[in-house]
């Protein structure tokens, strides 16, 4: 096939321009969106903490089986996600789950971190949520402890992850940063 000249200069130029005016499009017009899960609990459904919260507050329950896993995975993802909040400059608030179990029956003052009895459903193992995505309605296992639950500035559940699995852990810290925009 013989073109003329400007034909094929024309499609040359068309062929080359063509992913760089598609990007300057999508990058003038487009908006990255990132929606994270939303549980139908509530934080102080589910413990009692007594500040408000400014970006996130973590729940963080330590009950730990130690024929499913070492305590050295566990300290090798919480130095993980220490870092990434020093690298990131951010932190969520932090508090230790408490279970009803472990309080003094003559205690009057809640902790904070202290289970709802109500909650305490959320705390045996293989509890199926339902959950609220971008996909739609579903249902979502949460992991066995060690476990942190986040809660976002507006008091909802917006993720469960275990804290001895490395993917789980990455999951927690590209959600904060969505959360926290940062």
């Amino acid at each position: 096939m013989n073109f003329p000249k400007g034909a094929r200069t024309g499609l040359l130029l068309f062929i080359t321009a063509g992913p760089f005016l598609v990007f300057v499009f999508l990058y003038v017009f487009g908006e990255n969106h990132f929606e994270i899960d939303t549980y139908p609990v509530k934080q102080p459904d589910f413990c009692f903490y007594k500040k408000d919260v400014k970006e996130a507050l973590l729940v963080v329950d330590r009950s730990f089986d130690p024929a499913q896993y070492s305590l050295k995975d566990f300290d090798n993802e919480i130095e993980r996600l220490n870092v990434f909040w020093k690298k990131i400059d951010s932190s969520p608030e932090i508090v230790s789950l408490i279970r009803p179990s472990g309080i003094d029956s003559s205690s009057t003052s809640c902790p904070d971190g202290l289970v709802s009895p109500s909650a305490l459903f959320l705390l045996t193992v293989d509890t199926i949520l339902p959950i609220r995505s971008a996909k739609g309605p579903g249902l979502k296992r949460l992991p066995k402890p060690p476990r942190a639950f986040l809660f976002d500035k507006n008091q909802n559940l917006r993720g469960v992850y275990g804290l001895c699995n490395g993917l789980s852990v990455d999951t927690l810290m590209l959600e904060y940063k969505i959360l926290t925009n940062n």
